[in-house]
């Protein structure tokens, strides 16, 4: 056998191991994941966050269809409205913010809105000025431009969550408020399709979520949790918006802040899915 083969060889081999190790390490990495050690998705290659973004672009205006109705105003102003200030908000910013729906209940309060989206398939419901979001995460305003950010169920389908948060953060004014609201639990195993859900989103740790909020340098006004799973798992069986009655509502938070329930982000048992789901953030800068 020629050294040029034996060569070759001795390459393919390495390459081999280097794959083998190089899969071995992403299985960990997925695990630790699934484990809400670390978040899927924030660490990704500029390639890889592109290829997320262009998978998620119009997924959830797809999944809902052209008959969805905005039905969680409830639960927005249970959770968030009622801890503004009575004030008008002069530039606001609402990221994923569809067709702007979310923001009815707070018009009369709100001057110029911006809506940062990816979907153009979109009718809107409010008078807003529509901007295109970069795919790396970078929101294309100068700093403290806005006095309210809502971003409402969006970052679970980002893949790089810290750097959007440092973006928002950035962007609000000092004084200024921002509306978080994200699942704190996987969503199932994202690297297997889901009924109902797109390709990518999974939630946020809630340790993770905590942390990158006090690292940024917001100041909490509010900490929420909600949608106890066994109350989720009812309004998907009545098929009813339980979460537009105050009254579920004010169980719901009863129950979501019982001291009893295991924080497992990725459920496989079902008394592991006896737990809060969700958390509501008012934050200030």
């Amino acid at each position: 056998m020629s050294r040029e083969v034996v060569q070759a060889s001795k390459n393919e081999v390495n390459s081999s191991a280097e794959n083998r190790g190089s899969r071995l390490r992403n299985l960990r990495e997925i695990e630790e994941c699934l484990e809400g050690k670390r978040l899927y998705g924030d660490e990704f290659s500029g390639e890889e966050v592109a290829a997320w973004f262009a998978d998620e672009k119009e997924a959830t205006t797809e999944i809902r269809g052209p008959d969805w109705q905005y039905k969680y105003h409830e639960l927005n102003q249970f959770h968030a409205y009622e801890w503004l200030p009575s004030r008008r908000f002069s530039n606001v910013l609402s990221l994923g913010g569809g067709d702007g729906s979310e923001l009815l209940p707070i018009m009369d309060s709100l001057d110029r809105v911006t809506i940062l989206e990816s979907s153009e398939n979109l009718r809107p419901a409010i008078k807003a000025q529509y901007v295109l979001p970069e795919p790396d995460g970078s929101i294309p305003f100068p700093d403290n431009t806005f006095d309210l950010i809502t971003c409402l169920s969006v970052l679970h389908h980002i893949p790089n969550v810290s750097r959007v948060v440092r973006e928002i953060y950035r962007c609000a004014s000092a004084g200024g408020f921002v509306l978080l609201r994200e699942p704190t639990i996987s969503m199932g195993d994202w690297r297997k399709p889901r009924e109902g859900l797109s390709k990518h989103e999974r939630g946020i740790p809630l340790h993770l979520m905590r942390q990158l909020i006090q690292e940024v340098g917001f100041k909490v006004v509010s900490e929420r949790r909600f949608c106890f799973a066994p109350i989720m798992y009812l309004n998907r069986k009545l098929k009813k918006n339980i979460y537009g009655s105050r009254l579920m509502l004010r169980l719901d938070s009863m129950l979501c802040k019982l001291p009893i329930w295991n924080r497992r982000y990725h459920a496989e048992r079902a008394l592991e899915k006896f737990r809060p789901s969700g958390v509501f953030y008012v934050l200030e800068k």
